[in-house]
């Protein structure tokens, strides 16, 4: 098997402004503010192959979550390259789209006074899944993560753990051929992180 993710000399870099604590810092810095840059990911490169899983290790503010969103096209790089399936996630992102998965645990998919239910089937019309598909997808996982019982209650009710099940089945359900997740077992018991990885 080829490989189905290419990143090259990856490289994304931000500026921000230094500002210092207190009134007359905070009055200052209306006039004169030093610019910062901050690299957040330096020169990264790496292929993963078709059917591999691969995680990315790294203290806090490290890139890790800036990789992945490069990755989903979400970000776009300062430099080097990305190819997914072929594809440039920054380009053609309508196609590109239709062919990943992503679960942000800090971002939320679900709609947060309707059921996941009905956040379920809003994804089903975007990404056009046949009635079929979405019965039998939804069935399987509704089982596998055990949330028969509430994905009819409003998102906003549910614990973190119910919400992250839902958030995952969400990215789950067009049988996208990539799957990114960034911290998707926020909140997650044991059994239900076991259920992810296997």
């Amino acid at each position: 098997m080829g490989d189905i993710i290419t990143v090259d000399k990856l490289t994304k870099r931000y500026s921000t402004y230094k500002r210092g604590s207190g009134f007359k810092e905070s009055l200052k810095a209306l006039f004169v503010r030093e610019k910062v840059p901050v690299i957040a990911v330096n020169d990264v490169s790496f292929n993963v192959k078709e059917g591999d899983i691969v995680g990315i290790l790294g203290p806090n503010g490290a890139g890790k979550s800036t990789t992945i969103k490069m990755l989903t096209g979400t970000l776009y790089p300062t430099s080097g390259s990305i190819e997914v399936m072929g594809y440039n996630p920054t380009k053609n992102r309508k196609t590109y789209v239709h062919q990943i998965g992503a679960v942000f645990g800090q971002k939320s998919q679900l709609i947060w006074d309707i059921p996941p239910v009905d956040s379920f089937r809003m994804n089903k019309a975007i990404y056009g899944i046949s009635d079929k598909d979405f019965d039998e997808r939804l069935q399987l996982m509704s089982k596998i993560f055990m949330v028969e019982d509430f994905i009819t209650r409003p998102t906003r009710v549910l614990s973190l753990g119910e919400r992250m099940k839902c958030e995952f089945i969400m990215a789950m359900l067009h049988h996208p051929k990539v799957v990114f997740l960034d911290e998707p077992t926020i909140g997650l018991d044991v059994i239900a992180k076991h259920d992810i990885v296997f």
